[in-house]
């Protein structure tokens, strides 16, 4: 399975429109100067020879070094590994606040079967179900951060309070 995922974003990020060397440069840089830099990201190779690389790179643990605006130069797995505390936290905070919700809406569903608590439980399920969390998110950060004032709509990693790790939470996961 992980052979197909990375085959098939390999070659999704070769088809797309767009030059990643150009986006580098902005479109300031000569002819000359794109040329050197693709030759050295290997991007002047055909295509499957480009892909034997990425993949024996991918399996060695060489994730390669970041050519995006904030990390530039640094390396992809360092980055990654970087981020690692936050993504675990998220994730579990998401699995606990689902569950948690889950649970007591299932329950309270279970004791009142065919009563209007229970219409409003499912209702609520097939609404959380079908609302994009992407469009969620925004509007909560809209609602709390924007007409409420309870968060900021930028928040550091040294700016964490119960209140936005439980919104972070809810916002990661569905349930």
């Amino acid at each position: 399975m992980l052979l197909i995922l990375l085959t098939v974003v390999f070659f999704v990020l070769r088809v797309i429109p767009g030059d990643p060397i150009t986006a580098l440069f902005e479109g300031r840089a000569s002819p000359d100067v794109i040329a050197a830099t693709r030759h050295a990201l290997g991007l002047d190779k055909p295509y499957w020879e480009q892909y034997l690389i990425y993949l024996g790179q991918v399996f060695s643990g060489n994730l390669g070094t970041s050519i995006g605006e904030y990390y530039r130069g640094q390396s992809v797995l360092a980055v990654v590994l970087q981020r690692l505390p936050a993504t675990i936290e998220l994730a579990v905070g998401g699995m606990i606040v689902a569950s948690l919700v889950g649970v007591t809406a299932g329950i309270i569903g279970g004791i009142n079967r065919d009563k209007p608590t229970d219409v409003a439980v499912r209702l609520y399920g097939t609404i959380i179900f079908v609302v994009p969390i992407f469009w969620l998110g925004q509007i909560l950060q809209l609602v709390f951060a924007v007409w409420l004032g309870w968060l900021l709509p930028r928040v550091d990693s040294q700016d964490w309070t119960f209140l936005r790790m439980l919104l972070d939470s809810i916002l990661s996961t569905r349930f």
